[in-house]
């Protein structure tokens, strides 16, 4: 095989996979949350959340969010630091279908 070259792969892709691609970033992050609760998914320096911990974050944000007005198709901009918020930030705009830019 030379290089730039695929590999053919004749299986088709598992099914979890295949629905994968139908589901938003909050959506695949819930389904971990479901499966690991209590691991940690959000860890800086200082600080670490598990899945639960997290996505009770998230939900707040993305109430806060909506009950500012933010709706589905709405932007977003951030201007931050690399942080857990940034990270909670995308997800809450993933739950209410807000573009993030």
């Amino acid at each position: 095989m030379s290089d730039g070259e695929l590999v053919k792969n004749d299986r088709p892709p598992a099914p979890e996979i295949v629905a994968a691609g139908w589901l938003s970033v909050y959506e695949l992050f819930c389904e971990a949350s479901r499966r690991n609760p209590g691991k940690i998914a959000l860890a800086d320096r200082t600080r670490s959340f598990s899945y639960a911990a997290a996505r009770g974050r998230i939900d707040a944000m993305a109430a806060r969010l909506s009950a500012d007005g933010v709706v589905a198709g709405d932007r977003i901009a951030i201007l931050s630091e690399n942080c857990i918020e940034y990270v909670e930030l995308h997800m809450a705009a993933a739950r209410i279908g807000a573009i993030v830019a």
